[in-house]
């Protein structure tokens, strides 16, 4: 373990901590802010065009990011790495430009012409805003994909920081300047735009327009048959606003919302193991050092469970001192909280884990998993929240949980042979 503690692992992993920090902190401002300038059923709205842009801008990406967290880590530095890599990201960028402008102009026409598709004419107007910032968003997480191959996470670090500085900066001067909701939603506009000009200058020395079709072809066939498991990442996050909306009302998304942003805290600390360990997984396993990657696997485990547990009684204490003292409005939410918290708790344990078949290129493997586990979530979801409202919700999580951990851990012991847990 001492020898962990020096490794450039660790370091990168208080980068990347020091990243969701930010992101922890902006999005509890975000909340905070939202539902004492607006309401709970502003906020409910606010949160649920989150949802749908988070998740839809992952379809929408189509996996390429993956790709390139798959190939550039695989490079050999001898074999004209600097070239290869100027390929794989020009040819990137230009397949996600593409792509996502068109899904892009999709989205927003059917939200000003079939509203009726959405859960309210309110989600459905303010869901245009953010999507106009959706291909900046995909170029950027290309770059960020790019770093993360790269192990370059500080610099990754520094771009996830900058965009979640620049949302809450725009929606307190938003705010100052007495603008409506839906003003705020300029937000990721304003960051993107900001962020891909910072990431363009990063990596000016290696951008070209060295566009091969045959690597395109390929970047976006890994990509299809890999997006699935990062899908899976932002429907744990996100999905379940999308399919509340259909069954809660906007107070009670709100409600929702508010604390299930606390409880889904637990995946963040694991969501940064996973962040750094996915390099680390292609070298190791297309080097076939199966043992040396289990090592791996075993400080990492040990790690994140102690951090998951102690993490989960500061959530509790740090919230119930949040709704006793400000915000007094969501003092009865306290017993969703703790029940989404211990349910979530399984999933947390080997969350970090959740890329290793795409790493390892098991890519119909991971399919099979992500669809699985989406299918039943999504049904437990319906069923629960149709029968039993905002306690159904908040149950569902906790299926969805137990669901992913089951699954997961049987998928990567089976097929690579690797016990997580």
């Amino acid at each position: 373990m001492g020898k962990f503690s020096k490794s450039k692992f660790t370091l990168d992993t208080f980068w990347l901590i020091g990243a969701q920090l930010i992101y922890i902190l902006s999005g509890l401002i975000i909340n905070l802010i939202i539902a004492g300038s607006f309401g709970a059923t502003e906020l409910g709205i606010f949160n649920q065009t989150l949802g749908y842009y988070a998740v839809l801008a992952s379809i929408f990406s189509l996996g390429l990011n993956n790709t390139l967290i798959k190939k550039i880590s695989s490079i050999n530095e001898e074999q004209l790495g600097d070239r290869k890599e100027a390929i794989l990201l020009s040819t990137n960028l230009f397949l996600t430009t593409i792509i996502s402008c068109i899904f892009t102009l999709i989205i927003i026409y059917l939200a000003k012409n079939q509203a009726a598709l959405f859960s309210s004419d309110a989600l459905a107007e303010a869901l245009i805003i953010p999507f106009y910032s959706l291909p900046f968003y995909n170029l950027n997480k290309n770059f960020m994909a790019y770093f993360t191959g790269k192990r370059r996470q500080k610099d990754f670090s520094l771009i996830r920081t900058l965009r979640w500085t620049l949302v809450i900066t725009y929606i307190i001067g938003a705010l100052l300047l007495k603008q409506s909701l839906n003003q705020l939603l300029y937000c990721f506009l304003f960051a993107e735009s900001i962020l891909l000009v910072y990431c363009l200058i990063k990596t000016r020395s290696i951008l070209s327009f060295n566009i091969k079709w045959s690597e395109a072809i390929d970047n976006l066939a890994f990509g299809l048959k890999s997006f699935t498991s990062e899908l899976f990442a932002v429907f744990n996050n996100k999905f379940d606003l999308l399919i509340l909306g259909y069954f809660l009302s906007n107070y009670e998304m709100g409600i929702y919302s508010f604390f299930i942003f606390f409880a889904k805290s637990l995946y963040i600390f694991p969501g940064i193991l996973q962040q750094n360990l996915n390099p680390i997984v292609s070298k190791l396993w297309d080097e076939n050092k199966i043992e040396e990657l289990q090592q791996k696997v075993d400080q990492i485990r040990k790690i994140n469970s102690i951090i998951i547990l102690a993490q989960s009684a500061m959530i509790g204490i740090i919230y119930y001192v949040l709704i006793l003292f400000f915000k007094q409005d969501f003092k009865d939410s306290y017993p969703y909280l703790v029940v989404s918290l211990v349910g979530i708790i399984p999933s947390a344990l080997v969350y970090w884990s959740g890329s290793m078949l795409i790493m390892a290129g098991k890519l119909k493997e991971n399919i099979y998993r992500t669809f699985l586990i989406m299918a039943l979530s999504v049904s437990a979801t319906f069923i629960l929240s149709y029968l039993y409202g905002l306690w159904g919700a908040t149950l569902a999580v906790c299926a969805a949980s137990i669901i992913a951990f089951f699954i997961l851990k049987i998928y990567v012991r089976k097929s690579l042979d690797i016990k997580i847990i």
